[in-house]
């Protein structure tokens, strides 16, 4: 499929039999289509960043940061059971069980469950026919306490998301039995 234009440049492919102005069109439509593409992942990266946010001031509320004098004055010795480093050390903070971890570990961790537990292809459907989570909730690595970090507004969104998802992919849908 190859067309000789005017100035003798030789155009090939399918888009060559189309007269230049629908070619036209079908590169501006492209262009539209990789804009929108870009600022729906900024949206969605920032209803990520906002999620984080809040998850991380419900964290605070569970999970207070404590000071070296404070660790002393719980006798903290040991290491942190997610890094393997050393306690006290560096900042840290104790779980409403009363376990105490790295700030930055613990953060990473409940980050890293609330992520796996609101992810669309996690959810299965129940054998009373409702779509729900397929992990545990975010909880204390040790003693697997749940720890409510996730708000109301966070889980609605996932099983909106995971309804579209698997209306429009059933064979991804697991049941549980």
């Amino acid at each position: 499929a190859e067309a000789r234009t005017g100035g003798g440049r030789i155009r090939t492919g399918k888009m060559a039999n189309l007269p230049l102005p629908v070619q036209i069109s079908f590169f501006i439509g492209g262009v539209i289509c990789v804009v929108m593409w870009q600022l729906n992942m900024r949206k969605v990266r920032k209803g990520e960043k906002d999620r984080e946010e809040r998850v991380l001031a419900n964290l605070e509320k569970l999970a207070p940061i404590i000071t070296m004098e404070m660790a002393q004055l719980y006798e903290v010795d040991g290491n942190c059971c997610i890094c393997l480093s050393e306690l006290p050390g560096g900042t840290m903070r104790k779980v409403i069980c009363g376990h105490v971890f790295h700030a930055n570990c613990i953060e990473r961790w409940i980050l890293h469950s609330v992520e796996r537990y609101l992810d669309v292809r996690s959810f299965v459907r129940s054998q009373h026919g409702f779509l729900v989570p397929g992990t545990p909730w975010p909880s204390c690595p040790l003693c697997m306490r749940v720890l409510s970090v996730i708000e109301e507004v966070d889980i609605r969104d996932a099983v909106s998301a995971a309804l579209y998802y698997y209306n429009h992919n059933p064979s991804g849908l697991q049941i549980f039995a």
